[in-house]
């Protein structure tokens, strides 16, 4: 709430509206935070510079281990570096990584 009460709302009760929709469709469980809210509309939040989730010389990269580590659950990775769903599949486009064809099809099992 105190997020959502920070915020100057420039765009007015349409932008309050669509933020909300926003965190609703990507909120994990049936409580919104602060995590779920657009980036825009929570200021003192920053995500991770680009550079900090890209590698120099090798294939593996923070956001790539946390994936890893995380079993591709987006939703923890997402709260692991404190952004919405949203942004970590934008990172993963940004770095080229596509889920592993098992999940993408809804199999988790692997086979």
């Amino acid at each position: 709430m105190s997020a959502l009460l920070a915020c100057d709302w420039p765009g007015n009760i349409r932008q309050l509206v669509n933020a909300l929709m926003f965190a609703e469709a990507t909120c994990d469980g049936g409580e919104i935070t602060a995590n779920d809210l657009p980036e825009e509309c929570v200021p003192d939040r920053m995500p991770p510079l680009e550079n900090d989730l890209a590698a120099s010389d090798s294939e593996s990269t923070p956001l790539l281990n946390a994936l890893h580590a995380n079993h591709w659950n987006i939703s923890e990775v997402a709260r692991q570096f404190g952004v919405s769903r949203p942004t970590v599949y934008r990172w993963m486009g940004q770095q080229g990584i596509t889920l592993p064809r098992f999940l993408s099809r809804g199999d988790a099992s692997g086979r």
